[in-house]
């Protein structure tokens, strides 16, 4: 099944060989988040825009270890902080 949660960015994302990385902390502690380039999806494109203080709500099929992976069917959310402090 699916598994949602929130993950506030703390890290300025980085593009490298490929991939897009970010370090996360959320109900898991601190993870590492990747979205391969090959697995760019509209579900997952909403990263493509998180920076520093967001929140990212995922919806990903995979418990996160030290690294959570993303794939081109994962749901990502985007919560900016004054979006948040207006609701």
């Amino acid at each position: 099944g699916s598994d949602r949660q929130a993950l506030r960015v703390v890290s300025q994302p980085r593009r490298k060989k490929g991939a897009l990385e970010m370090f996360a902390c959320g109900d898991c502690g601190r993870i590492a988040v990747r979205r391969l380039a090959r697995h760019r999806s509209s579900e997952n494109g909403a990263i493509d825009r998180a920076r520093r203080g967001d929140v990212v709500v995922i919806e990903n099929r995979s418990t996160p270890a030290a690294r959570l992976d993303l794939g081109a069917n994962d749901r990502v959310f985007r919560l900016t902080p004054a979006a948040m402090g207006s609701e």
